[in-house]
């Protein structure tokens, strides 16, 4: 049997086949869209805009949906804390730590928090082609 001759790129992805450096430059390019689409799907299920989202108003509908979003861009980012702070405002780490915790706590606690959440969830996966692939990360 003849050999296939698979070319290989050295340019950023050494060593990976194109077919496969192709599917991991997909990931990058779906990743930095995830935030985008988080936010846009948050404001969406919990009916407040984009803009009061990334606001400072404390009004308790804008606070969940700001909490959705940090959950969300958590789970399925490897953003660090204070890059997602940067996305809602110019926030600290520990503010976006408080409110991926506190959207995890009312998840739990609050049916209609998690309602409007799994909606958000299902915008998110829907527009991303994601399935439920949640990264694993350590804990906070």
């Amino acid at each position: 049997m003849p050999k296939q001759n698979h070319q290989v790129s050295a340019h950023v992805y050494v060593g990976l086949k194109e077919g496969r450096r192709n599917a991991v430059k997909r990931r990058v390019d779906q990743t930095r869209n995830i935030p985008n689409v988080a936010l846009n799907s948050c404001s969406d299920s919990f009916g407040v805009t984009s803009e009061e989202i990334i606001s400072r108003t404390r009004e308790q509908n804008v606070v969940f949906a700001r909490h959705a979003f940090c959950l969300m861009v958590r789970k399925f980012t490897r953003l660090p804390l204070r890059e997602i702070g940067e996305l809602i405002g110019g926030r600290d780490h520990a503010t976006v730590l408080h409110s991926v915790k506190t959207a995890e706590n009312l998840i739990e606690y609050d049916d209609q928090f998690k309602q409007m959440y799994d909606e958000a969830l299902s915008l998110l996966t829907d527009e991303c082609n994601l399935l439920a692939y949640i990264t694993n990360r350590r804990e906070y």
